[in-house]
């Protein structure tokens, strides 16, 4: 910079003004500042040289040579000096030299260090925060480089080199508009500053106006070097990918796009020349593909994206920091973490401070289920995010979107580390504290959903759009909550609405995805299989299946089903089958499923036609009531069929849902069979979660049955009344997620105990081991073992059993 230079002249000539003659080492020390004032460097670096090695020990001449020999160009030898210089004595105007050198060879460590040490030392001069301020610029940290130059005194702001410096600083963080108006300001004061002239071409051409840079171009003709007006025509097209992202953020549809379009038809040529044949890129044609780069990602063009990079990088092109972010952004959209989070990793190896990588690397890090570093990454990105943008004055500065980008994510942190209590805490606080913000109340609509309160998320989001009608996004995300409570034409209006939108939107493919998923058929199977000892009432061995298809919604609000149950079970006296097909509807609108089935026996058991009525409503988010009848109940044990008895049962029940940890649940079931018996069945049960996280989960679930027969000397097992106390733990170990698809493992111990009439109280005892298996929206599988101990009449029976629960939408 000019003004670093002639500082660091004045300096030396101050240093040689005292000198003893042309022939003593000061004399020869002040002609060689001279000859190097004059650009003799040929002239002047022999002499210093000289004195140097014949005086090694005088500080006066070796921060001299090392000085000069930067402005000579020779950087690495200046360095080299700079070894035996002591910087805590070292004179400003060396530490300053030495800086600047370190900045020339990327040495961005070296030169903060040089730098950081001259503004600590001489923390008034502007010479040391401006060579700092240009070091952070270029090390990607353009937020502390602006609070080192507003650290200065209020009264030196406004001088020239430190405009000169914010413009850097605006430049580096490609703000161009800022840069334009601060190199407007350096003319006013000084009209023929070429730094500021020529800045004033570069930063039209970036803001989109290259017509008026080439005119300005061409009024100043010396200050723009040959081939620079190629780069401003590429600068030019940098500039229309940066409107057309803009553009495309607040616009709508596939006509969003039509600026980057444009833009990116500026490379088109180049991109598939150079993609099909390779060769070498001068450095117009490199900038034009890393803007390409970014302009794909901008577009969602995502694999031509990664096919640009890795052609880059396998012709070992040294790709910027800002195209890596682009690139790392376009391996997140295509669900590939992994080499994201390496690229945000090397961009912030270069510049710490960058908010974009900061941010990209969050997300990444939740991704791959890194959640402590993802929490650490997104602390500090808003630590180190001012919260007010322009903050030159009073009437310029504003609240800095950045800040609330950042804030704004925190609060999501939690709730993807499955703290969901923590997140709707701070998600709300921070509602609170921003009522009109929509980012941050589309935030605790998905917290809400999370907990499992699709209302309160589609009161959230009808909120939003009540104020931004056309938010398609926000339509979009309500369709899961939507579906959850059975609207189902408004969430095919939502889902489309979004798509026509934003189509290419990441939120409204996964709103897409869960309207598609809907309007599947679906297969539904629970089944398990057991073995016993003891004399069981279940027999020597069993199993049951009970399995569900269901059509595609039928005029949105119905279903038609077929339904099967097979149960098995070999007594001493044989084996017994029990199999039902049934047919029916299902009935769901706002709150309300409804089913009706009619059904009849084959094989052996169940000749007699049946029929069954159930249904559930939910009052709110947290309380639910079911209901239902079966004429031929399944419910009728299997060794009272055995013996000739039928029956029919009723049931009755409600849930009250305090949230994804809390519930508790009581109901009341009655069966009617065939031979006089009648048996009331009494059931509570509290779900408590002790530990949650993102890997680890801890379950409690009490449980309290009682049941009442009126038979004496029935042929079946049936106490005259009994009660069963019980307490089972459940811990979940998230083995292996990936997007939507995950597999968990689940290990539960019951302990409790059964007291039955005339036989007293004896222990029961089991474990379970389970995988569950969610894959794309579309399969569930859960499969394990277990075992149960426990006493029926007195005696102890066990029971090993394996179990499987299916749920396929195809």
């Amino acid at each position: 910079m000019r003004w670093t230079a002639t500082a660091l002249l004045a300096s030396l000539l101050v240093t040689g003004a005292h000198g003893q003659g042309p022939s003593s080492p000061d004399g020869v020390h002040s002609d060689a500042v001279a000859a190097a004032r004059a650009g003799r460097f040929d002239e002047a670096l022999p002499a210093l040289g000289d004195l140097v090695e014949a005086h090694p020990h005088s500080d006066r001449y070796r921060h001299d040579y090392a000085v000069v020999l930067g402005w000579a160009g020779r950087d690495a030898e200046a360095l080299t000096q700079a070894e035996r210089i002591d910087r805590e004595r070292a004179p400003a105007y060396v530490l300053e030299g030495l800086g600047r050198s370190a900045r020339n060879l990327g040495q961005a460590t070296l030169a903060l260090e040089l730098l950081e040490t001259a503004v600590r030392r001489f923390p008034e001069r502007i010479e040391s925060r401006v060579g700092l301020a240009l070091a952070l610029a270029e090390s990607g940290q353009p937020n502390a480089a602006d609070r080192a130059l507003d650290a200065l005194p209020p009264a030196l702001r406004d001088e020239l080199e430190v405009l000169a410096a914010r413009a850097y600083v605006a430049e580096s963080r490609r703000d161009d508009f800022a840069a334009l108006a601060i190199y407007e300001r350096m003319l006013a004061r000084e009209p023929a500053n070429r730094s500021a002239l020529r800045g004033r071409i570069f930063a039209t051409a970036r803001v989109g106006a290259a017509s008026l840079a080439e005119e300005l171009a061409a009024r100043n003709p010396d200050l723009v070097r040959p081939g620079e007006l190629d780069a401003l025509r590429a600068d030019w097209t940098a500039a229309r990918i940066r409107w057309g992202a803009i553009a495309a953020a607040q616009g709508a549809g596939p006509s969003r796009f039509a600026e980057i379009d444009a833009a990116l038809g500026d490379s088109d040529a180049l991109a598939a020349r150079w993609l099909a044949q390779g060769g070498k890129l001068d450095g117009v044609e490199r900038q034009l593909l890393f803007d390409r780069l970014v302009g794909l990602h901008d577009r969602y063009r995502m694999a031509d994206a990664i096919t640009l990079y890795e052609r880059l990088v396998a012709d070992a092109i040294a790709v910027p920091a800002y195209a890596r972010v682009a690139a790392a952004g376009a391996y997140l959209y295509v669900e590939r973490p992994e080499p994201a989070r390496h690229l945000f990793v090397g961009v912030l190896a270069e510049a710490p401070d960058h908010f974009a990588a900061n941010l990209g690397l969050f997300y990444a890090l939740v991704e791959t289920e890194d959640h402590d570093g993802a929490a650490r990454r997104i602390e500090y990105l808003v630590s180190i995010t001012p919260k007010k943008i322009n903050a030159y004055s009073p009437l310029t500065e504003r609240p800095n979107p950045a800040y609330q980008t950042a804030v704004a994510s925190r609060s999501m942190a939690p709730a993807y580390a499955d703290l969901l209590a923590r997140a709707e805490a701070e998600t709300a606080a921070l509602v609170a504290a921003a009522p009109f913000s929509m980012p941050l109340r589309e935030n605790a609509a998905a917290v809400a959903s999370l907990r499992g309160w699709p209302r309160r998320a589609d009161e959230g989001l009808r909120w939003i759009l009540a104020a931004e009608p056309e938010n398609g996004i926000a339509d979009a995300e309500r369709v899961e909550p939507l579906l959850a409570v059975h609207e189902f034409r408004a969430a095919e209006r939502a889902a489309a609405h979004g798509s026509a939108v934003a189509a290419e939107d990441r939120r409204a493919l996964i709103a897409e995805d869960h309207w598609k998923v809907h309007n599947l058929r679906e297969l539904y199977v629970d089944a398990t299989f057991g073995r016993s000892t003891g004399g069981a009432p279940t027999g020597t061995r069993d199993y049951a299946i009970d399995a569900w298809l269901f059509s595609v919604p039928l005029a949105y609000d119905w279903r038609a089903f077929a339904h099967g149950y097979f149960a098995a079970a070999r007594f001493a006296d044989g084996p017994f089958d029990w199999q039902r097909l049934g047919a029916g509807v299902e009935y769901r609108v706002r709150d309300l499923r409804l089913t009706a089935e009619v059904n009849g026996g084959v094989g052996d058991g169940g000749s007699k036609p049946g029929g069954a009525l159930g249904g559930q409503w939910w009052a709110n988010d947290h309380l639910s009531v079911a209901v239902g009848v079966q004429s031929q109940s399944n419910a009728i044990p299997l060794q009272a069929r055995n013996a000739g008895v039928s029956g029919a049962s009723a049931a009755a029940g409600f849930t009250y849902r305090f949230d994804e940890s809390r519930s508790v649940a009581a109901a009341v079931d009655v069966l009617d069979f065939s031979d006089g018996n009648f048996r009331t069945v009494l059931g509570a049960t509290w779900f408590e979660r002790l530990v949650t996280g993102p890997v680890f989960k801890l379950d409690m679930t009490a449980a309290l049955y009682a049941s009442a027969n009126t038979l004496d000397n029935a042929p079946y097992f049936n106490p005259s009344r009994d009660l069963t106390p019980t307490v089972a733990f459940a811990g979940d170990w998230l083995t292996w997620r990936r997007y939507a698809r995950s597999f968990r493992q689940r290990l539960s111990v019951t302990l409790g105990a059964y007291w039955q009439d005339g036989f007293g109280t004896g222990v029961i005892s089991g474990a379970q081991y389970e995988h569950v298996w969610e894959l794309d929206r579309r399969l569930y599988l859960r499969y394990g073992i277990g075992t149960l101990s426990r006493p029926y009449d007195g005696e102890r029976t066990r029971r090993d059993y394996a179990l499987i629960t299916l749920d396929w939408k195809f």
